[in-house]
This record gives C-alpha cells, sequence and structure tokens, in this order.
C-alpha cells in the first residue's frame, strides 16, 4: 500500500506544482526530506497531496552495496537526470493561473530515484583532538597529496587557547605549538605536498605600541619547528600566512602597514616582502593561494574601479583579472590550481539598494575564457558571499561554501551540495550529520576536509569521493 502525506510541495527549479507527487522507489535505497520527517524505503510508492504551503528537498540515500546516479528521467517526472538534491517549491506563485490551476487538477508527477549496485565511492570520519585540552576542533586546509590534515584544536592552557595542528593517518592529530608569547594561540591555514610544511598564524612577543601579545605569521616544517615570518613596518603587528607553496619553500598572506593590510610573500631566501597593489582606491590587499613552485599567487586588491581579483607574477607586473557582469565592480579570487591556470573565485552581480545587500556568484577564470560565472545551487535565494575554497589540478573540480552550505561544481554536472554528493556515493553515515564547511581539497579533488555537526558536537572530518561520478 502506498504511504500518503497531505503537503504542499513547492518546485522553484522547474516551476509548476501538481496536486499529487508519486515517489517510487526500486530497489537499493529510500528518499527522504532533509530532516528525515517523510521517508520512502525500498519497493514502496510515497503519495503527496498538495494541500496547503510547503518548501522541500529531497534526497536519494542509497543502501549498502549501492550508489545513487540520478532521478530517472520519464514522463511527468521531476528533476530527471539530475544527480543533486531535488528542490520542490511553489513559492511566490500564488498568483500564478496555471500553478493555481495545475493545484486544483488530477495531474500527477513522480520523483523517482534510480541506484546501481556498486561499493561505496566515498568514505567519511572525524579527526580527533588534540589530547589534554577539549574537544572543539577547526579545519584549515589540507596538503596537495591529501595526505595531511591541518587546522587548530583547542588546548588546556586556558580558556578560548587553540593550538595550531597537523593530522595524518599513521601519526594522528600531533600539535605544533606557538610562537613565544603570554598564550598560546596558533591556527594552520597552508599545507605543502605530504605536510612537511605549514603556514598559519600564532601569537607573538613583539612589543608593538604596548601591546604585549599580538598575531605574527609563521611557517612550521617537520625539520626545524615554528619559525615566525615577520610583519610589515609602521602597523599594528598582525600578519597571517594564508597559503604555502607544495615545496613549501614560499608563504602567502596579509600583513599590517600603517596604511592598511597588504599582500605579502615570504621565501626562505629573500625572506618577507610586499605584493604590488593596482593604483588607485584604498589600500588593501589579501593573498589567499599560491601555486606549487612559490612564482603564482592570487587574491584581491584595490583599484580606482573598486575591489578586484589579481594575480601575482612574482616577475611581471600585478595582473588584473576582472569581474563578473551586474552589481558593483568587486571581485576576489581565493584559491587556484597548483599549476596557476585555473582561479576560482567570486564576484558581485547584482546590489539590492533597498536593503544594500550585495549579490555575489562564484566565478572560474583561465587565461583562455576569462571570468565565468558558476550560477547558483538555488537561484531564488542567491547567498551574498559563495566562495571557492579549492580548485584540482586540472581545474575541473572546485569546492566552496555559502554560508554554511558547502558545494561542489565539476564541469560535467555544475554546481551541487557537498554532502548530498558524498551521501550518493554511500557515505550514509552523513544522514544525521550537518557539514557545515569545506576548507580544502586535494590536488586530485579525491579528498577533502572541513567542519561539520554530528551527534557528538562540531567535528573536524576528513572524507574521500569519486568527484565525476556518475560520468
Amino acid at each position: 500500500m502506498a504511504a500518503r502525506w497531505r503537503v504542499l510541495l513547492l518546485l522553484p527549479l522547474i516551476l509548476l506544482a501538481a496536486c499529487r507527487i508519486e515517489i517510487r522507489v526500486p530497489e537499493g535505497g529510500r528518499v527522504q526530506n532533509l530532516e528525515g520527517s517523510i521517508s520512502c524505503g525500498p519497493g514502496e510508492t510515497c503519495e503527496l497531496d498538495i494541500s496547503g504551503f510547503f518548501d522541500e528537498a529531497f534526497i536519494a540515500v542509497p543502501e549498502p552495496g549501492f550508489v545513487f546516479t540520478a532521478w530517472k528521467p520519464r514522463n511527468r517526472s521531476l528533476c530527471a537526470g539530475r544527480s543533486a538534491r531535488c528542490y520542490l517549491s511553489t513559492v511566490g506563485f500564488d498568483d500564478n493561473p496555471l500553478v493555481q490551476a495545475l493545484l486544483a487538477s488530477d495531474d500527477v508527477f513522480f520523483l523517482v530515484p534510480e541506484f546501481s549496485r556498486q561499493d561505496a565511492l566515498a568514505s567519511f570520519d572525524t579527526i580527533e583532538a588534540l589530547p589534554g585540552g577539549g574537544n572543539q576542533t577547526v579545519a584549515g586546509g589540507i596538503s596537495p597529496d591529501g595526505s595531511a590534515i591541518i587546522g587548530s584544536s583547542e588546548y588546556g592552557f586556558g580558556p578560548g587557547d587553540f593550538e595550531a595542528f597537523r593530522w595524518t593517518a599513521g601519526e594522528g592529530t600531533v600539535g605544533l605549538g606557538d610562537l613565544p608569547g603570554l598564550t598560546v594561540n596558533s591556527e594552520a591555514y597552508g599545507a605543502s605536498l605530504r605536510g612537511t610544511a605549514v603556514t598559519g598564524c600564532g601569537t607573538s612577543d613583539e612589543a608593538v605600541e604596548g601591546l604585549s601579545s599580538v598575531r605574527e605569521a609563521f611557517r612550521w616544517t617537520l625539520a626545524g619547528g615554528m619559525q615566525p615570518l615577520g610583519d610589515f613596518d609602521g602597523g599594528q603587528y598582525r600578519s597571517c600566512g594564508l597559503a604555502i607553496s607544495a615545496d613549501g619553500s614560499t608563504v602567502v598572506g596579509v600583513g599590517r602597514t600603517a596604511r592598511g593590510d597588504e599582500a605579502f610573500r615570504w621565501r626562505e631566501r629573500t625572506g618577507f616582502s610586499a605584493l604590488d597593489d593596482l593604483p588607485g582606491g584604498g589600500f588593501e590587499s589579501v593573498a589567499f593561494a599560491v601555486s606549487s613552485g612559490g612564482q603564482i599567487a592570487v587574491g584581491y586588491s584595490t583599484s580606482g574601479r573598486g575591489v578586484e581579483a589579481v594575480r601575482w607574477r612574482f616577475d611581471a607586473p600585478i595582473e588584473r583579472l576582472g569581474d563578473l557582469p551586474g552589481g558593483r565592480f568587486r571581485s576576489v579570487a581565493t584559491a587556484m590550481s597548483l599549476n596557476s591556470d585555473v582561479v576560482a573565485g567570486r564576484g558581485e552581480v547584482d546590489y539590492l539598494l533597498a536593503t544594500r545587500t550585495p549579490v555575489n556568484e562564484a566565478f572560474v577564470w583561465t587565461e583562455a575564457n576569462g571570468l565565468q560565472g558558476l550560477g547558483f545551487l538555488r537561484p531564488r535565494q542567491r547567498n551574498s558571499e559563495p566562495t571557492p575554497v579549492a580548485v584540482a589540478a586540472d581545474g575541473d573540480v572546485i569546492v566552496g561554501n555559502e554560508g554554511s552550505r558547502p558545494w561542489l561544481w565539476t564541469r560535467q554536472h555544475g554546481l551541487r551540495e557537498l554532502q548530498d554528493v558524498l551521501i550518493a556515493q554511500g557515505a550514509t553515515e552523513l544522514t544525521g550529520w550537518l557539514i557545515t564547511s569545506v576548507r580544502g581539497m586535494s590536488s586530485d579533488g579525491r579528498t577533502l576536509t572541513g567542519e561539520g555537526n554530528g551527534p557528538f558536537g562540531e567535528r573536524v572530518w576528513v572524507a574521500t569521493f569519486n568527484p565525476r561520478f556518475p560520468n
């Protein structure tokens, strides 16, 4: 017998509604809404009667030995051919006579998942905190080969004290220490190949206008421990390393000058130096990513036009990457492939004057095609700051965050919710979790790290998957 619920299903992506929707689930998994209050199991047909206001999204959860491939195309099917979650909504269509006529009709639409027999393609696990402190951990990034995860973990020196850590499967979570200062508070943001060099920032005892504890960029190495990198002269002592080259020789990030924040480069042979700023506008720049050999960095700089994504070639003038059409002139480059051929970031595409709210879109940049927008997870609910975090070596896979909603973009499938993809590929334990961020991706696009909320609170996680499935 078919299960029945009396709900109104809202369909913003397909722009229609029906008086009844049938969820028909074959062998191999189930279909449920995000909260799990509606669930349709293997072999069941579940009917959803429309009678009122509702806004929902459905995911397909495979059983062990299966993966979810796509929503099945058929006559009057919903989300046909898509491998992402299926949004169902009629929000905003109260005055639409076509929608209202469909709601009053006897029409039936179908939501049918397709499962295939295959061992799980995805795995999911959590990273343990440092011993002796609290359980709170914060993800910072991952090494290009995926073997080392970095971040910070609550430690037992005092309330709110965190220590940078490095995690590997063989050694577990190991603290990296801190720079000399009154407190222990260090954070890690970038790792070299295999994680043998790490950068971030920590407390420092450098005396600046009476301050006894300030932030300073560091480079930690397996052989030499933590080394302070310095800061610009004239400003409050506050620098931070945000990325490190795969060979560990170059760190980029942001420092403080008397005029404002400025992007820096630190190299083993030459030390701490400023990166160029665009002419005009305010004085502000930040470098977020660096190439494998340390020769190229990306970030943003201010100019007479506004805020602009830039690329620094260390033997050439600063390079403007442009902006997406619409909105004010504001773009930021936040991630880059190891060879620097593909850059990702966000650009403003609209500005709502009534609420003074910017609307941004994630982009990918190449020399051949310039800036190209990646679209939106939900066109009717555009987040103000979708931010790419990492780009695979071939440029075909990008991960990022829209607020607390991590996403995956592939050249073949476009934008999808990252958690949905992991569940579809067999990481079904995630149905009891909420992934709140992705912080790094290996260069092959197969290993990820970030933060999430689960049965035991907030944790740093590590996951493996196949970003190109289904092919």
